[in-house]
């Protein structure tokens, strides 16, 4: 990573909007990361995220697109591309009063994607895959907590611009394991370790992830300090 140059080149700019209710959680965002010039051509992406939560958590449906660009209409460069990126999926999970053993949540999903690809001079391209996963969740006493996940996919020229690359692998298996520590409230810190076997190869990484605080804590209206909730209007 070049950080010299990271450091002097533009920002990236962009907005992004986020809901979080009991039953719809949503992720949209723009990613603006070149604006055009005469020489450069700009790029960008708008992508979205949407899961319904139905029947007490139980059924999870999902919907996600992407769309990423490059091009433009004053720039020099003949540079112009479209890459569009669909996923459809569901999963079922059960918690603590309906496994055998004490865990807190274990889930089965299944996915189908599908990528677009044009531009000038490229000769338009599509690809499809599917994946299936499972995940479960165990706690280990009051401030541990171990996390298993085990997927496979199966695709066919599907292209991930802007997306996880392991997608533009026909066909890969994964399977990790993390275990989450919580020493201080609010603060969360998991270390773990992903094996993946493709092309008859298998690479692993590991990972250590720090968490401070959890998504969504700012309220809309503020609370006052030392005070009780304000009544609603």
């Amino acid at each position: 990573m070049d950080d010299t140059n990271k450091l002097r080149g533009r920002a990236e700019q962009g907005v992004q909007l986020r809901v979080d209710r009991a039953l719809f959680k949503q992720d949209v965002w723009v990613n603006w990361r070149i604006r055009e010039e005469r020489v450069r051509a700009e790029e960008f992406e708008i992508a979205l995220a949407n899961q319904l939560r139905l029947l007490d958590d139980t059924l999870w449906l999902d919907a996600q697109g992407i769309w990423s660009h490059a091009g433009g209409q004053i720039s020099l460069d003949d540079r112009l591309e479209h890459s569009i990126g669909f996923l459809v999926g569901a999963s079922l999970g059960c918690g603590p009063s309906f496994a055998l053993i004490p865990i807190e949540e274990a889930r089965l999903s299944a996915r189908y994607l599908y990528s677009i690809e044009s531009g000038r001079g490229i000769e338009r391209n599509t690809g499809s895959g599917w994946e299936v996963a499972a995940s479960t969740t165990i706690p280990i006493g009051e401030t541990k907590t171990a996390r298993i996940h085990a997927s496979y996919f199966s695709g066919h020229g599907l292209e991930a611009e802007r997306g996880d690359p392991l997608y533009r692998i026909d066909d890969y298996i994964q399977l990790g394991g993390s275990l989450v520590f919580r020493p201080l409230r609010g603060l969360g810190i998991e270390t773990g370790i992903l094996g993946q076997w493709t092309d008859d190869e298998l690479n692993y990484t590991y990972t250590v992830n720090f968490v401070w605080g959890q998504g969504f804590a700012t309220p809309i209206r503020p609370q006052l300090a030392n005070s009780p909730a304000l009544p609603s209007r």
